[in-house]
């Protein structure tokens, strides 16, 4: 069992890493001498009289970043009940394998996009939704504790996962 949860945690580094290098590589190539590309939104309301300028494609990494997490959100909700009923430890535990695992690909799918927007509008900005995208990420680290919080195991399945 300790074992499983060894390589769960080995995948999450890793996933944690090559988000890292990218957004290293971002810094690398992205250059500030040029300006992003944009399209004007004119505004009509007299709240806000002037343009402002947003990028396409920045509202569609964003749109996607609110996404993944809130899917990878319910999804982690619905697998959990899913799991809970589910009969046995190690069904349970690779019940929750999968659900980590499905979670951690959709929110590191959404800060690639953003990496990858980032350095092709030659903008530092999209970053910022890359570390929202981190603190995300972290959220969802996979534990054994929030295993045993969230499968609801009963204390005899919570001692036999300390145990193995």
């Amino acid at each position: 069992m300790k074992q499983s949860f060894k390589k769960l945690s080995t995948i999450f580094n890793v996933l944690l890493l090559v988000q890292l290098a990218f957004c290293a590589a971002a810094l690398f190539f992205i250059h500030d001498d040029t300006l992003p590309k944009a399209i004007v939104v004119r505004n009509n309301s007299d709240i806000l009289s002037a343009q402002q300028y947003i990028s396409t494609h920045g509202i569609l990494v964003l749109v996607f970043l609110l996404s993944a997490v809130g899917v990878a959100y319910l999804i982690d909700s619905q697998r959990k009940a899913q799991g809970a009923i589910l009969q046995g430890l190690m069904e349970k535990a690779e019940h929750y394998r999968q659900t980590s695992i499905i979670r951690l690909a959709l929110i590191e799918a959404a800060n690639i996009l953003a990496v990858i927007v980032a350095i092709k509008e030659n903008n530092l900005i999209y970053l910022g939704f890359v570390a929202v995208g981190l603190v995300l990420f972290l959220r969802f680290r996979p534990s054994m504790k929030r295993f045993a919080k969230g499968y609801e195991l009963s204390a005899t399945e919570a001692e036999a996962l300390k145990t193995e």
